[in-house]
């Protein structure tokens, strides 16, 4: 806060806004404390800690959404590559389906 010989003046200015504040005597002697020079740099570290690991966050989660929404997008590509090889897979079950009709006719003509 201010610098004074005794700094007096730092906290009384302190006292004097937490005077103002509408909270408990727990509460201001907490926030005093926490208010105290050598707190404040831990307070510090914490919030450009905490700021570091809210940004990491969010673009993780923007990531994942840019992510989720590209999958839809190729996957709504894909459908009709999908449908086409269903089709082709069944004309390739009726292709076997008839060869091995085939190949039982064509063995009961080598018997005969």
């Amino acid at each position: 806060m201010f610098k004074t010989k005794n700094n007096t003046l730092g906290q009384s200015a302190l006292t004097a806004i937490l005077d103002m504040l509408p909270i408990g005597d727990t509460a201001r002697k907490l926030i005093g404390k926490l208010l105290k020079p050598e707190n404040l740099k831990r307070i510090a570290i914490a919030a450009v800690v905490g700021s570091a690991l809210v940004a990491l966050i969010g673009k993780w989660i923007r990531n994942s959404m840019l992510r989720m929404e590209i999958r839809g997008e190729v996957k709504k590509q894909l459908e009709p590559v999908y449908e086409k090889l269903e089709e082709l897979d069944e004309q390739n079950q009726e292709l076997l389906r008839q060869n091995e009709e085939l190949h039982s006719s064509l063995e009961e003509l080598s018997s005969i």
